[in-house]
């Protein structure tokens, strides 16, 4: 072994290259091209599995991934010795590699693996496991579904939905109440993913909780498990739930509870409706006011004219002296609207010098 490399090194620099694949493969390996070895086939499968033998971890690794590019299903054999590597990161790489190949000898390999003390090296036997979707796999993904670490969890929530095992429905509910985000997101995912109507609830109070992330995927899984979701009976029975969550603390539930609210016609009642925001609510018509009564000097006459307006209908109390100037304004509809607001009548008296959305 110790001279493959440098002979290869040598032949490559005197020009010399073998003709014959199954050589090509094992001069391409020995200059550590593993990648372009791969490209040969199943010619390279023997070169390649030899590399985990002798190789350091790295490049037992990257062997491990050459051997699945292959694609050829001799490299099986290599593939699951290889989950019995002494690095976990090899074990790991076997253990997705065999997702490439639908060999149903691979299941109890990969099921056993799931006692693997590596969280990255279960994780990985528990998304191949969900890829080669045998049945059974199911109580191997039961299991892992409640694994003490957190990625295990929740790609066993994924696989899971994957697989479309119904005992995982009871599961799936319980990962959005799981501690950790990542969990509860892909429990969301894998409810919309099972498609049982009957965690539609469950998926709208997901919408609105505290992390962003599990709100969106509760949202894409309500879509996908009913477009009209927020019609349903179980959306109205959430109704004061609903209307709690807009006076949460955090400004994204809410939001997210507001537009619940809107699609299923109710009128939400948001934070500043309520808790005592009678003081902040007027700091801010304070400065509304302040705004309106510099606008009253503005050049632009349906400006003045609809700064008169508002200073009348937020009922400013220097409203009258601070308009009474205006009264000898040079343009018409600035005038009547002074009189008008003076004397309490209608607003808009004079239709034509209407201000547009766009000039507000």
């Amino acid at each position: 072994p110790a001279l493959r490399t440098p002979l290869a090194q040598t032949l490559k620099a005197l020009g010399g290259q073998p003709q014959e694949p199954a050589l090509q493969a094992i001069f391409l390996v020995a200059l550590g091209e593993l990648d372009r070895a791969a490209l040969l086939g199943s010619v390279a499968i023997g070169p390649l599995a030899a590399v985990l033998k002798d190789g350091a971890f790295q490049k037992r690794v990257n062997a491990v991934h050459r051997l699945a590019e292959a694609g050829d299903a001799s490299a099986v054999p290599f593939l699951t010795e290889a989950l019995h590597d002494t690095d976990s990161l090899v074990r790991a790489a076997a253990a997705s590699a065999l997702a490439h190949f639908a060999d149903p000898h691979s299941v109890p390999h990969l099921a056993a693996l799931l006692q693997d003390p590596a969280p990255n090296v279960r994780t990985a036997a528990v998304s191949s496991l969900g890829i080669l979707a045998d049945p059974r796999a199911a109580e191997p993904l039961l299991r892992a579904a409640k694994d003490a670490h957190w990625e295990v969890r929740a790609s066993a929530l994924e696989a899971l939905a994957r697989v479309h095992e119904p005992r995982g429905l009871e599961l799936l509910l319980a990962g959005l109440g799981d501690p950790d985000r990542e969990v509860r997101e892909r429990a969301a995912e894998g409810l919309g993913v099972l498609g049982d109507q009957r965690v539609l609830g469950a998926l709208i109070q997901a919408a609105i909780e505290s992390e962003a992330r599990v709100r969106q995927a509760a949202a894409r899984a309500l879509s996908r498990l009913n477009p009209r979701w927020y019609q349903t009976a179980e959306a109205h029975l959430l109704h004061d739930l609903l209307q709690s969550a807009t006076r949460h603390a955090d400004h994204g539930v809410q939001m997210a509870a507001v537009e619940i609210l809107r699609r299923m016609g109710q009128s939400p009642i948001t934070a500043y409706d309520t808790q005592g925001s009678t003081t902040a609510i007027q700091r801010r018509q304070t400065a509304v006011c302040r705004l309106f009564l510099e606008l009253l000097l503005d050049p632009q006459p349906d400006v003045r004219q609809a700064a008169v307006e508002c200073l009348h209908r937020l009922r400013e109390p220097t409203f009258p002296a601070a308009v009474a100037p205006l009264s000898d304004d040079p343009d018409p509809g600035v005038r009547r609207a002074v009189q008008a607001a003076l004397a309490g009548s209608a607003f808009r008296t004079n239709p034509a010098a209407t201000i547009s959305p766009r000039r507000a």
